[in-house]
């Protein structure tokens, strides 16, 4: 009898610890390619699933995030729903692995963001902003014949280097305080004094008046502290690099001035281009196009900003 019994325990043990070793292999595997600084393309099957990162998005299998994804720290969410354990291989520059379990779901990319990268694409996020907003690229078309209005080669010249210079110092400084939380303005109420800006720069140019070297930039630096609040709101949808915050300022910055140049110079050789006989008029031209556009801007921005 005691026999049967130990025989008994016996079996018993060798059928917990097969049933143990049998649920421990209930195991997943997740792939993960970086394919470039800023995406990685991810192969994971249900019950899992991978929870995006703050500043990442997952479409299509792709993460993709806008600071880089070096450094990134993401879960993944299923495990103990039929999944124990997920065995993560990474492929990049260096091949790693790691293991996600219930109890430590996180994975961590390896590296962090090269601050070459990271200026690089602030850069280019700046200039785009310019270039691709109307609002921006009407008023330094204002901006451009207001700084006519002084001459023509060195004296033009030497207007827009006084009001560019300070339209620059006003919105760097608006951004900057605004990003660093500083200064806090609701996005639409900055969008709606952008458009305003539109119709008082407009009306200005339409004077055309020729005032002291200086009052112009002071106008222009005036305006300046506007915009640069639009500039923080589209930076603050981006979002910072934490380890690289002042140089994906700076480097905003940078391609801010970027893009206000190169359309400050497209002014200038549309106008060639066009002849003399189209620049008599332009000026009036540009101020009825900046005032009525800007106008239209103000009152669709203001409704939005009333209604919500």
């Amino acid at each position: 009898m005691r026999r049967l019994v130990l025989a008994l325990m016996t079996l018993a043990c060798v059928l917990f610890v097969v049933r143990g070793e049998a649920h421990e292999t209930r195991a997943a595997r997740i792939d993960v390619v970086v394919i470039s600084p800023t995406e990685a393309r991810i192969t994971v099957r249900p019950p899992l699933s991978i929870a995006e990162p703050p500043g990442c998005r997952m479409r299509a299998g792709v993460l993709s995030c806008t600071d880089g994804i070096a450094g990134k720290t993401f879960d993944v969410e299923g495990l103990g729903e039929g999944v124990d354990v997920a065995y993560v291989r990474i492929e990049g520059e260096t091949d790693e692995g790691t293991v996600a379990t219930k109890r430590a779901p996180h994975v961590t990319m390896p590296g962090a963001p090269a601050t070459e990268s990271v200026a690089l694409r602030f850069v280019r996020l700046g200039a785009e902003h310019v270039l691709s907003g109307a609002d921006h690229i009407l008023f330094l078309i204002a901006l451009f014949f207001q700084a006519r209005l002084r001459g023509r080669g060195r004296a033009l010249i030497a207007e827009l280097a006084r009001t560019a210079t300070a339209f620059t110092l006003a919105h760097s400084l608006t951004l900057t305080t605004t990003v660093l939380g500083l200064v806090r303005i609701p996005p639409l109420a900055a969008e709606a004094a952008i458009a305003w800006s539109l119709v008082l720069i407009a009306l200005d140019l339409g004077r055309q008046t020729n005032e002291r070297p200086y009052a112009r930039a002071g106008l222009a630096g005036a305006f300046g502290l506007v915009h640069g609040l639009g500039f923080a709101s589209a930076l603050a949808e981006t979002g910072l690099p934490e380890h690289a915050r002042a140089v994906a300022l700076v480097s905003f910055n940078v391609g801010v001035e970027c893009g206000q140049l190169v359309a400050l110079v497209a002014c200038g050789v549309v106008l060639a281009v066009l002849g003399r006989s189209f620049t008599d008029r332009s000026t009036n031209v540009a101020a009825y196009a900046v005032g009525s556009v800007g106008a239209a801007m103000f009152f669709l921005r203001l409704s939005a900003l009333l209604s919500g």
